[in-house]
């Protein structure tokens, strides 16, 4: 067990060493020409709507919406990651997939599909393949397959990334045909990067009950998956 929590905390470090060597910085064309470069640290409404854009120097700007013409995204190298979402538009794209792979050391990996129902809103279906986890042969010697759905919420953090957070719920089955009714919480923080890529690192908890035994289990899972949004 020590090992298998040593092996997640290193997955988890990598993520964030991933993360970290693909900083961006936002860039806002003014009207005017002119062009600013930073992170916008705060979208406000009052007294009049804009963005709170924070220099390398740590000189905070405001800038009206109506000076803008637009924001985008480019990495420390100058690449461009087109238009910022959440700028004049909604805070996540319309689709993404993603593979949860520390899955596969956990209760299986899973697969999911973010529909956006609306700004920072995504309805997400997934698949999850318990034969392929390490915990449920460890565990139980009784691993499953199963299907469900998550709402999550979709918040501005740092630069173009984001905090999520929401609840999700799962009906499965295992070798002995027994049905498993999963329902609980998912949280972390998506590192978007340049094309729609993006890592997802958080965390899953709640409880299973297993309707042939009448057994309720409580569970946690920690999530690291990859994913592309489009």
């Amino acid at each position: 067990m020590k090992r298998l929590v040593a092996i997640l905390l290193m997955l988890a470090g990598a993520a964030g060493l991933l993360a970290a060597a693909e900083q961006t910085v936002d860039v806002v064309y003014l009207k005017d020409g002119s062009v600013l470069r930073g992170t916008i640290v705060e979208r406000q409404t009052y007294p009049v709507e804009g963005v709170l854009l924070r220099t390398g120097d740590g000189l905070d700007i405001p800038i009206p919406m109506d000076k803008i013409k637009r924001i985008t995204q480019e990495t420390a190298g100058g690449e461009g990651m087109g238009e910022l979402p959440g700028m004049g538009g909604a805070l996540i794209d319309p689709y993404a997939f993603e593979v949860n792979l520390l899955g596969f050391l956990q209760f299986g990996p899973f697969a999911r599909f973010h529909f956006r129902a609306g700004d920072g809103l995504t309805v997400a279906p997934h698949v999850r393949v318990g034969y392929a986890g390490l915990l449920p042969w460890v565990l139980f010697d009784n691993p499953d397959i199963g299907v469900g759905v998550s709402v999550l919420g979709f918040f501005p953090a740092a630069g173009n990334n984001r905090i999520y957070a929401g609840g999700f719920a799962e009906v499965s089955l295992n070798l002995e045909q027994n049905l498993i009714i999963t329902g609980g919480g998912n949280a972390g923080y998506r590192f978007r990067f340049p094309g729609g890529r993006y890592w997802n690192v958080g965390g899953f908890a709640g409880i299973f009950y297993d309707t042939w035994y009448e057994l309720t289990y409580f569970f946690a899972m920690v999530e690291l998956a990859w994913g592309k949004e489009f």
